[in-house]
């Protein structure tokens, strides 16, 4: 009897030792909470309270917690505690264009936590009366606190404070209230003036033909392209983005601007001739049968780039870790098409997972990221004729698979089994700027 007493009392004593210290832990992690600033706090209309953990800038968004330390104590911290150490944020988030986001979390007083997907549009009018809104967002969680990631590409950004409406569609268009930040990436205007289209630019042996221009989201510019004087189909547009004078870029720009600076982005299509450094004969290959898949193994180097070919993957679903091919299965009707990728660390280093599903065979390639400036294709040429390529990959951050396009209708389609010559191809893009009037785009009678 005496020795379960003795046990008790030890189990308790090891048990209150443990709540004791993370307590303690807590309570200096509290105690250093002064030197952090308080986050700006605004009320919403629904009686929410919106609460601005940080701005960032760039075109990535990173927060992390200030030391390892930090990120035990608030994993074992009670929940009150948690709250008094404010929000502990371990992400980051990559957007297309550099800009500026806003943290914000969302306290509700009726559950009593904080919740995401409280808005999901951010407004800004600028000095011509335009309403600008937020590109995307992310949310992030730390198992206590929320956050909406808010990148916002496209602002006044000569002002010194910038005040942002917040929407929610999720029910009508609803403005929930406004927040006042100061302006971290503050410029001044620059003195832009229009060309008169059309308008010609050079860049090397190259001149392209700006004829029409039309806005980011609802079509292609009327361009022609010319090699060494001579009017040239091999060159294809790639990219193509406007600005205007204070900075901004994107699909979201102000029409009553004077001026916006459209860049064009062209590379050559697949069907042109390269330079014999930008092309790696790779050899014959053959299209494996679906839910099959080859393993290539082949590695060079293209216009300075190092490549490992991995594998080549039929049509269906199929499981890779670290690129490598582990188990596929044939693609059947009611399949979708699937791209993810999970990660986990195993035996010190970091083991990627990639679940892939498409009816179009793929080619796995390593290699470094090659966008914007560059780009890759791979051509495949049966009896000399081009009958495939594969462009416009996903990627694991390693990794990138690129889905083969039929190049011929079907009744020319190589049989199966059949050898194809495979290409790889890498080259840099060309360039091209003009300064353009807004005004110039007028909305076809069929677009209205």
């Amino acid at each position: 009897m005496k020795k379960e007493r003795s046990m008790v009392r030890r189990v308790l004593f090891v048990f209150g030792a443990i709540l004791l210290c993370v307590i303690v832990a807590a309570l200096v992690a509290i105690s250093l909470a002064p030197s952090r600033p308080p986050m700006p706090e605004v009320r919403m209309v629904d009686g929410r309270t919106v609460q601005l953990a940080g701005v960032t800038v760039g075109q990535t968004h990173t927060m992390h917690s200030s030391s390892p330390l930090r990120n035990i104590l608030f994993q074992f911290a009670p929940d009150g505690f948690k709250r008094q150490m404010g929000p502990n944020f371990n992400s980051s988030f990559g957007f297309r264009h550099p800009g500026i986001a806003l943290w914000l979390m969302f306290y509700d007083p009726v559950l009593k936590q904080y919740v995401p997907n409280a808005i999901n549009k951010l407004v800004i009018v600028d000095d011509h009366g335009c309403e600008l809104e937020n590109g995307s967002y992310g949310v992030n969680n730390d198992g206590y606190h929320s956050a909406q990631v808010m990148h916002v590409e496209n602002f006044p950004r000569d002002r010194e404070r910038l005040t942002f409406r917040m929407l929610s569609t999720f029910t009508g268009t609803n403005v929930l209230g406004e927040i006042t930040i100061d302006n971290p990436v503050r410029r001044d205007r620059e003195n832009w003036t229009a060309q008169s289209l059309p308008v010609m630019a050079t860049n090397g042996n190259l001149t392209a033909r700006l004829n029409r221009i039309a806005p980011v989201m609802r079509g292609n510019e009327d361009m022609e392209m010319f090699e060494d004087g001579k009017l040239s189909k091999d060159w294809e547009l790639e990219d193509k983005y406007y600005s205007d004078p204070l900075g901004n870029f994107g699909s979201q720009l102000c029409r009553k601007e004077t001026a916006w600076k459209l860049k064009l982005r062209f590379v050559r299509s697949a069907r042109a001739d390269f330079p014999a450094t930008n092309v790696w004969k790779v050899g014959s290959v053959v299209i494996p049968r679906p839910g099959k898949f080859i393993a290539v193994v082949q590695s060079n180097s293209v216009a300075g780039i190092p490549l490992a070919v991995k594998s080549f993957l039929g049509s269906g679903s199929f499981t890779l870790v670290d690129g490598v091919c582990t188990s596929g299965a044939p693609w059947t009707n009611g399949m979708s098409s699937v791209f993810s990728v999970t990660g986990m660390r195993k035996g010190g280093r970091n083991i990627t997972t990639t679940t892939r599903a498409s009816f179009n065979p793929m080619l796995v390639v390593e290699h470094e990221p090659l966008h914007p400036e560059r780009k890759f294709t791979a051509r495949f040429r049966h009896e000399g004729k081009l009958v495939g390529t594969a462009e416009g990959a996903n990627s694991d951050g390693t990794h990138f698979y690129y889905d083969l396009s039929w190049q011929v209708p079907p009744e020319e389609m190589p049989p199966a089994n059949a050898a194809l010559e495979m290409e790889i191809i890498i080259q840099r893009g060309i360039e091209f700027e003009f300064l353009v009037d807004p005004k110039d785009y007028k909305v076809p009678v069929t677009e209205l």
